[in-house]
């Protein structure tokens, strides 16, 4: 059983708003003493995850007290970490050029994850009305 595509869009979103969270907040502190920039672990996590399930059945459980077949379809969580670089004399590792990128890249990101959602649920809306 694969994993079913809304719930990785989700994920997808919600790692995506922890990595805004932690851009703006590497932002902010681009100026403070020993700041150590923050970074969201997941699309590494989210392909392993997908890899895994991409070959092998697995059982669908309706009891959680079935014993489970196959491996499971677990989606990761988005992490957040802390690097531990030097880009400063002050011993701050925000790189602020960097931080920019990210942030539009990660602006990027989200919009195609909305879109995509906003078309599942436009399919699932047509499949239930109809078209005409």
């Amino acid at each position: 059983m694969s994993i079913p595509l809304l719930n990785i869009l989700e994920r997808s979103l919600d790692a995506s708003s922890m990595r805004q969270r932690a851009i703006s907040n590497n932002l902010a502190n681009s100026g403070t003493p020993d700041y150590q920039p923050q970074r969201v672990a997941f699309e590494e996590q989210l392909k392993m995850a997908l890899d895994q399930n991409s070959s092998d059945f697995v059982g669908r459980r309706t009891d959680t007290r079935h014993i489970p077949i196959g491996k499971s379809s677990v989606l990761p969580t988005p992490t957040l970490k802390t690097e531990d670089i030097v880009m400063n004399n002050d011993g701050n590792g925000v790189d602020v050029d960097y931080e920019m990128a990210s942030l539009s890249k990660n602006s990027l990101w989200y919009n195609a994850m909305a879109q995509q959602i906003n078309h599942e649920f436009n399919l699932l809306k047509t499949a239930i009305k109809g078209r005409g």
